[in-house]
């Protein structure tokens, strides 16, 4: 199974070999760059709204009626050009499916803005490249059959088991703040639109490994 740590690592072997003229990024840089996108997402969720990465994702908000009221959930959903590329054909079925709810406004990913905002030393393009390049790469592992598990910072994490049909499982902690019970999580059902949640509190160890939770 590949973390992130094995994914970037992957990532600058390939580019070297390849004599690519990115292959001097670093797996450091990988991990900064990963870490920007982490945080804007975060800085857009605590807004109450959501973030779209047109290659990958959209994270964010979706709110339900209750009694009158808005009852608001953490939402994920991979982009159409991701699914179409990567995706199993009845996984792409499952994730067309429309979102049960009102999305809450999504900023669509500024790389200037991440890069000035969100990153230590990242240019504009350095973000696009390697955010590119990431992207490309998970969901090549995907479409391989790879099982897979990426935490994304504290807000997540995506995992796949090999049947080209990802899932990504919010952290307990932006269901607790909304008053609402987490789904446990489970790998061999539900879709990414209607995630199951980990744990924020992983032992120092996973979290070395970019794991930064356990299954509830």
């Amino acid at each position: 199974m590949l973390n992130f740590d094995g994914i970037i690592q992957d990532i600058v072997q390939r580019r070297g070999k390849l004599g690519s003229k990115d292959g001097n990024e670093s797996a450091q840089d990988y991990a900064e760059v990963w870490a920007t996108f982490v945080a804007y997402v975060k800085s857009c969720m605590e807004q109450r709204r959501g973030l779209h990465l047109s290659i990958f994702c959209k994270v964010g908000w979706i709110a339900t009626k209750k009694q009158g009221k808005a009852s608001y959930r953490p939402y994920f959903s991979f982009a159409d050009s991701f699914v179409r590329s990567y995706l199993s054909q009845e996984a792409a079925r499952k994730h067309a499916a429309p979102a049960q709810g009102d999305l809450c406004p999504f900023e669509e990913f500024n790389f200037s803005k991440a890069a000035i905002k969100f990153s230590n030393q990242l240019t504009k393009d350095q973000v696009f490249t390697m955010l590119r390049g990431l992207s490309q790469r998970i969901g090549e592992l995907i479409s391989e059959g790879k099982e897979v598990d990426i935490a994304l910072g504290d807000v997540g994490k995506l995992t796949c088991r090999g049947d080209r049909d990802p899932k990504f499982h919010f952290s307990h902690d932006y269901y607790a703040q909304e008053g609402l019970e987490a789904p446990t999580m489970s790998l061999d059902e539900g879709n990414s639109r209607s995630a199951a949640a980990f744990r924020r509190d992983a032992a120092p160890e996973a979290m070395s490994l970019g794991i930064r939770g356990s299954a509830a």
